[in-house]
């Protein structure tokens, strides 16, 4: 009688599991080469790579990522359910932990090699501070008070020419699917003083599924399989532009998150329309006077006085609308987010997003002058 001999991983597998520590050798090596990663990859095979994708996938008025995403989750429910039958009915052997495990390492390898090539080492190349001859440093308190009150006289004065509605809160005019369509202008206008924002890309898109998008508490996220910047398409309006300018600074290769709040700051403010304007300098003032209040809570006190009812009533919407959609789920993927930004060398996690103060600092310490807002 023949004995069944113990099956034996393909090589599809193996290859599969051995791709899971090039990777993360590849990225841990990168580190110690931002210049050469700035030079052959982000800049170079990367930029390419990610237009092309971007573009590619831009043809699509909706999100690929999501249906992708849907598609790929709805098959590995139906596989595991086909399974689940035909070893029930004795059609098919019980899987050994063992190869369920490869099969597992396999697949996780595979998927965390795409994301390394196609955009994960941008976290690796030089920063934005280097790339644009900012020169950062530790804050001091005056310069931190002198920053917020430049920030909230301009949001002031461009909150005062806005539509709002009923309640006293903020519109877009043209709606959000406007928002998206005129983003491109900011990026095209900031690439004169600063090339690195360049470029042809997809336009961003709006989610289909936002509202399950706010329980995992995202406001928009990039996809580096499709090259998309995906929006959140059912929070507040205000922050609304900057949240595009801010994933698309992702899918220009701009990984690190307070990079990417810097770059929707510009961009909002060198945009021709003074909605993108107040929301990407409210970005920037709700970093800088939440940096205020821990060091120098008495200034932040009496600057706090300083803000409209204007202003006050969109940050009331906004903070409102994140509070009802708080929850299990968005602690979890905050929780992960945290997670995948310490593993990608962002030490401070999603603490990182309120590091772009030191570039605001370091912008105006630099005498860097944003374009004019218009009377």
């Amino acid at each position: 009688m023949n004995r069944a001999c113990p099956q034996r991983p393909s090589r599809l597998i193996l290859t599969g599991m051995l791709l899971l520590p090039a990777a993360l050798v590849l990225n841990w090596a990168a580190g110690f080469y931002p210049a050469l990663v700035e030079k052959a990859y982000s800049t170079g095979l990367n930029r390419v790579i990610i237009q092309l994708i971007s573009v590619a996938s831009g043809l699509s008025p909706f999100s690929l990522g999501e249906i992708l995403g849907l598609a790929l989750l709805s098959g590995l429910f139906l596989y595991i359910f086909i399974k689940m039958y035909r070893i029930k009915k004795g059609a098919s052997p019980k899987p050994r932990l063992p190869v369920l495990l490869m099969r597992l390492l396999a697949l996780l390898g595979l998927v965390y090699f795409l994301f390394i090539f196609l955009w994960g080492l941008n976290y690796q190349r030089l920063s934005f501070a280097e790339l644009a001859g900012l020169s950062i440093r530790p804050a001091e308190p005056a310069e931190l008070l002198e920053v917020s009150q430049g920030l909230l006289r301009r949001a002031s004065h461009l909150r005062s020419t806005l539509h709002q509605d009923a309640r006293g809160v903020m519109y877009l005019q043209q709606g959000k699917e406007g928002a998206l369509e005129r983003a491109e202008a900011g990026y095209e206008a900031a690439a004169s003083i600063y090339p690195q924002l360049g470029g042809i890309y997809g336009r961003p898109k709006g989610v289909l599924l936002s509202e399950y998008m706010s329980f995992l508490g995202l406001s928009g996220v990039y996809n580096p399989f499709t090259g998309e910047a995906n929006l959140n398409m059912a929070f507040p309006d205000a922050l609304m532009p900057a949240t595009v300018c801010h994933e698309m600074a992702h899918q220009r290769g701009f990984a690190r998150e307070d990079e990417a709040n810097y770059i929707a700051y510009l961009t909002c403010n060198y945009h021709p329309d003074r909605e993108f304007q107040y929301s990407g300098t409210l970005l920037a003032l709700l970093h800088v006077m939440t940096a205020l209040q821990s060091s120098c809570p008495e200034q932040y006190r009496e600057l706090e006085k300083q803000v409209n009812p204007e202003i006050r009533a969109d940050l009331a919407e906004y903070l409102a609308y994140w509070r009802r959609h708080q929850g299990p789920a968005a602690d979890f993927s905050s929780r992960l987010n945290d997670l995948f930004l310490k593993s990608n060398r962002q030490s401070d996690g999603i603490k990182s997003y309120n590091r772009m103060v030191e570039l605001l600092l370091a912008e105006h310490r630099a005498g860097r002058a944003l374009p004019p807002v218009d009377d």
